[in-house]
């Protein structure tokens, strides 16, 4: 018993007690396994299964330890699967091979509706918890954004102790990481939930780039970090929403500050590259190990536990950039050594 997809590769053998199978090739198709005079109408035997949905009693010559014997063939086909059965023996066999045919087509119509019905039950709790999730982070930004601005206040009243002012820092800090969590909470429940509006105009991908390294310099500095920019064209024109695209930006800047050394730099380069406006983000940080690559654009992933000074990780900022990029068409890609940086990479369409 074989499942194959429409053109005839096998991709699983479910039962092979003569070992059939045993000596075909890494991708194996349908029509490797017969011999050669029967090989055109296992083909046909493929096409006719995956057009008519269910077929029986084909006969098919198949090498066996023996030597060539005669096989009946039936198939069913479920999807973008077929599933054939094949027996040693007569025509008499026919009956049998239909019925546990029909037996395994029912058994798989009963697992895609089971798969269907608890895919359902995902997305209801998937669409509650986004809903949830929208009013936690909606009514945490007011308090937030008091008590941040408090703190920043008092941080400049001569009246305090070195000790206070630390602990005013303190509470700074905290606040404005919650205050950047409730913010990507609330943009992962609007991509979640596919409200995300987008105001499409002719932008300078060079400008936006420019203005993003001068907002980021007093945060870099802070670490003694430079934020250097590198001009590779005059000008890049992508379509693009403004604050979306300050945002992808900020995202890729802010997360290379974070996981960068002291003394070290972060380059924000914008190149022009055939019919694409190239914008990359490169630090000497961390970098990422090879096992995450593929994952680091997923939500609540992060490169390490805290950045290194210690600055907490949300998880959700790669995966934001990711998801506002699809939404100007534009793609992104990571290019990183382990203990050596990394470079971040979106290209965008150049406008008309």
């Amino acid at each position: 018993m074989l499942a194959c997809t429409c053109d005839g590769t096998i991709v699983r053998v479910m039962h092979d007690e003569l070992g059939v199978a045993r000596h075909t090739s890494a991708a194996p198709r349908f029509a490797d396994i017969v011999d050669a005079g029967s090989k055109r109408k296992a083909i046909a035997l493929i096409e006719k299964v995956a057009g008519s949905g269910c077929v029986v009693g084909w006969q098919l010559n198949v090498p066996v330890s023996d030597g060539a014997r005669p096989f009946h063939f039936a198939g069913a086909r479920s999807g973008e699967s077929l599933i054939l059965f094949g027996a040693p023996g007569s025509p008499t066999h026919e009956n049998d091979i239909y019925d546990e045919l029909s037996r395994l087509n029912n058994d798989l119509i009963n697992r895609e509706r089971e798969v269907a019905r608890n895919g359902a039950a995902l997305q209801r709790v998937s669409a509650e918890k986004s809903r949830l999730m929208a009013i936690a982070a909606h009514d945490l930004r007011n308090p937030l954004t008091i008590i941040a601005s408090y703190a920043d206040l008092l941080r400049f009243d001569g009246k305090l102790s070195e000790e206070q002012v630390s602990h005013i820092d303190e509470i700074s800090r905290s606040a404005h990481f919650m205050m950047e969590l409730v913010e990507e909470m609330l943009d992962s429940a609007r991509f979640e939930s596919g409200h995300v509006d987008v105001e499409l105009k002719k932008l300078d991908l060079v400008e936006a780039a420019r203005q993003s390294a001068k907002v980021n310099r007093l945060r870099a500095e802070r670490k003694e970090i430079a934020v250097m920019f590198e001009q590779k064209t005059d000008q890049a024109i992508i379509r693009a929403d403004a604050v979306k695209l300050r945002q992808i930006i900020n995202n890729l800047v802010v997360n290379a500050i974070k996981f960068s050394p002291s003394r070290t730099a972060v380059t924000i380069r914008v190149r022009s590259e055939a019919d694409r406006a190239v914008i990359e983000v490169e630090d000497r940080g961390i970098g990422i190990a090879p096992e995450k690559i593929t994952t680091i654009f997923e939500p609540f992933r992060t490169l390490s536990a805290s950045g290194t000074a210690g600055e907490k990780s949300t998880g959700l900022g790669l995966s934001i950039v990711k998801q506002l990029a699809e939404l100007h068409n534009a793609t992104v890609d990571v290019q990183s050594e382990e203990g050596r940086g990394s470079i971040f990479r979106v290209a965008f369409p150049l406008a008309g």
